[in-house]
């Protein structure tokens, strides 16, 4: 079995005596993605003054109560719409954490790293790309016993290939953005590990 990753390939490889870590990159921020950012920028200018003059109207005595009490309905939903503006430009703009697999002996680290997300690249039938932005923009991490791995495999899911194992009730993913030549030769590396040999 090749320890080195395919000719080519985007995975880092860094050894020690007891570990090694495999890590690939999941994607880049596209330049379009990041020019989304001025207009969004721009609706927080008018979204700070509509909080500014929301509250100086709830602080009129004067005000009928059926006029505050949709003012403050109206106040509460402005401010979330104005929090998950700022918190998606966050998750544009910061650095994006690379993907991390790190075989120690018999245990297994697995870190998904962040995805970028590119409003400017999905449709209809990518739709749930902008709802699981949130999630995707999270760092999970995985520390599994080697002992406990089941069905490790590489299969065909639709049009692409996906390598993946089961963990309790979960069913984790590794190498989402690999090419197929990695996720075999990465598949090939886990085996070796857990040790049940290779195809």
């Amino acid at each position: 079995m090749n320890i080195e990753p395919p000719e080519g390939s985007a995975i880092r490889v860094d050894r020690d005596i007891h570990t090694t870590i495999y890590s690939w990159d999941n994607g880049k921020t596209s330049i379009l993605s990041y020019l989304s950012v001025v207009p969004l920028v721009v609706f927080l200018g008018f979204w700070l003054m509509g909080e500014i003059s929301a509250t100086r109207a709830l602080m009129k005595e004067d005000m009928p109560l059926f006029g505050r009490l949709f003012m403050i309905f109206w106040l509460g939903g402005w401010t979330i719409g104005g929090v998950m503006i700022m918190y998606s430009i966050y998750n544009i703009v910061k650095p994006l954490k690379p993907a991390s697999l790190k075989l120690s002996t018999g245990s297994i680290r697995y870190e998904t790293g962040t995805e970028p997300f590119n409003f400017f690249m999905w449709d209809y039938r990518r739709r749930k790309e902008f709802s699981g932005f949130f999630k995707r923009s999270r760092n999970k991490v995985y520390d599994v016993k080697s002992s406990n791995i089941q069905n490790l495999q590489l299969e065909r899911v639709g049009e692409r290939q996906r390598l993946s194992f089961d963990y309790r009730v979960q069913r984790i993913e590794i190498g989402k953005s690999l090419t197929e030549p990695e996720r075999e030769w990465l598949l090939d590396i886990l085996k070796e590990h857990i040790g049940i040999g290779s195809k």
